[in-house]
């Protein structure tokens, strides 16, 4: 394993620029301890371990380290993202790989990537330097939001610089618009309302645009608000947001409905966790506890039936003879719904002691187990029984959790130290 430095996110930026390093910040996943070990063991192999005593300055970063909430915010992590984030000495995003592997390659390849980036780095410092000298030209302006947004970089201060240079006749242009848009501006500056100014106009510049690319601008922009609104406590700019989210759904209702809900409860989960507990009671057993595996099945089968049919046709060699073949990537409907009932489950079990309340958890840590077995989704639901005071059946459901996770050929210490602590009547955090 490499030697992660236990030091504060501002320390290692500033130990990267002493070293001439790059920052390679492991992101650990607050949900699933098996997550975390994967990345371990993609890790642990001496060519990557070499590589990042080398070039990089390695810290983790758990969901309850104090630099967690702004670094989310900083580089557009969501609430639940886990991975590694690999970033230059001037705090500029070179390279985001937002899941986990054991696969050392791929950890090869990214820090490969990741120092080929450094150059771009170089370039967004050149760029800075000529706007605080004073640089306020239109063409240079887009020519440094584009680079900024490309690196992943905060661009809301300069696009209201940006927008309030514009001349007026600009805001006539689809193609101006349509920049703009790309920046994902936040939901109340200059640069939003600029934009939306003649909304007839916006609407013929936003459907030049991909289906997927206006949803990760919405994403973007709802994400933003709702961080923004955490931070200040802000109910007004949280509700705005949420009824954004709602309203991009259209004619959906059902869904629409459920966006507001979800970005109301990230919201009150930190800014206000007595709403929290209310609102995520109503949530999840609204959303996610009347789900059937059959209904689970049916929206399986019409999810795969349309990848397939939007995949593109490839040129396959199968036995010597060339043949079309549709490849897809899908991931089963059932293991989405018994994530984030277990997600919420252990959100109960971190934040509460009330009994009710961890009932509650518990029917939901019963019910992420029926759709979607995993070790993960075992140890919660154990944890919330020992919590409960029935110890004996925790031992057993978090053996089993255990026996499961070696199955995958990962090591158990995690469940192992859960384990002993049972067995030792002792608190498990």
């Amino acid at each position: 394993q490499p030697v992660y430095k236990n030091i504060p996110f501002a320390e290692a930026r500033q130990l990267a620029r002493v070293n001439g390093k790059v920052i390679l910040l492991q992101l650990e996943s607050a949900d699933c301890d098996e997550c975390n070990e994967v990345a371990d063991k993609g890790m642990s192999d001496n060519e990557v371990v070499k590589k990042i005593e080398e070039a990089f300055i390695p810290i983790k970063i758990s969901a309850r380290n104090p630099d967690r909430d702004a670094i989310a915010m900083q580089y557009n992590i969501p609430e639940t993202g886990f991975g590694t984030l690999f970033i230059d000495m001037n705090g500029a995003l070179l390279l985001k790989f937002l899941r986990s592997t054991t696969f050392a390659q791929e950890y090869k390849n990214q820090l490969d990537l990741a120092l080929y980036s450094l150059g771009e780095s170089a370039r967004i410092n050149y760029l800075e330097k000529q706007y605080q000298d004073g640089d306020r030209n239109i063409d240079f302006l887009e020519t440094f939001l584009t680079k900024k947004r490309t690196l992943r970089l905060n661009t809301d201060t300069l696009l209201e610089t940006y927008v309030q240079l514009l001349p007026e006749d600009s805001l006539r242009s689809l193609r101006t618009l349509v920049f703009i848009a790309q920046m994902a501006p936040m939901l109340d500056s200059k640069a939003y309302s600029l934009m939306y100014k003649d909304p007839k106009l916006f609407q013929a510049a936003w459907y030049t645009l991909s289906a997927p690319v206006r949803i990760g601008i919405n994403n973007a922009i709802i994400y933003k608000g709702i961080s923004k609104a955490i931070i200040a406590k802000d109910l007004m700019a949280a509700l705005r947001t949420a009824s954004l989210a709602r309203a991009v759904n259209g004619s959906n209702i059902t869904e629409g409905d459920r966006a507001f809900d979800r970005n109301m409860l990230s919201y009150y989960q930190k800014a206000d966790p007595v709403k929290y507990f209310d609102g995520a009671v109503e949530y999840y057993n609204r959303y996610y506890m009347v789900v059937t595996k059959d209904s689970i099945a049916r929206m399986d089968s019409a999810r795969r039936e349309k990848l397939y049919s939007e995949a593109t046709a490839r040129d396959t060699v199968v036995n010597g003879k060339t043949v079309k073949r549709r490849m897809i990537s899908y991931a089963p409907v059932g293991q989405y719904y018994s994530n984030e009932l277990n997600r919420a489950a252990w959100n109960f079990y971190t934040m509460t002691s009330d009994p009710a309340l961890l009932s509650t958890a518990t029917e939901w840590a019963i019910r992420s187990i029926l759709l979607f077995k995993k070790p993960g989704a075992l140890d919660t639901y154990a944890r919330l029984l020992y919590k409960q005071g029935q110890k004996e059946k925790a031992i057993e459901i978090e053996t089993e959790a255990r026996s499961m996770w070696l199955t995958q050929k990962f090591p158990a210490k995690e469940y192992d130290r859960v384990l002993d602590k049972m067995k030792n009547n002792l608190p498990l955090d």
